[in-house]
């Protein structure tokens, strides 16, 4: 699949996700042509944010990586 083909079905797929009836749960922010900032919070505790990156490299052909960020730093390496 091409590059241009996967960027392409994720931002369909991106515009679907923030149409959705519940798509007031979270926040979603396409920050690259195939990464995928999602920002959630518990429904107990919705002070309480977590924020993930998604980054593809074929999308949907392969799994993204995940890794949780801090929104503070942008920093992606921390456990």
């Amino acid at each position: 699949m091409s590059d241009e083909l996967s960027r392409l079905n994720l931002k369909d797929d991106f515009d679907e996700a923030t149409g959705v009836p519940d798509a007031h749960r979270w926040k979603l922010e396409l920050r690259g042509d195939l990464e995928v900032l999602v920002t959630v919070s518990p429904a107990g505790a919705p002070q309480e944010e977590f924020q993930a990156r998604l980054l593809w490299d074929k999308y949907p052909d392969e799994a993204p990586s995940l890794k949780f960020r801090d929104r503070a730093t942008g920093r992606i390496d921390l456990p």
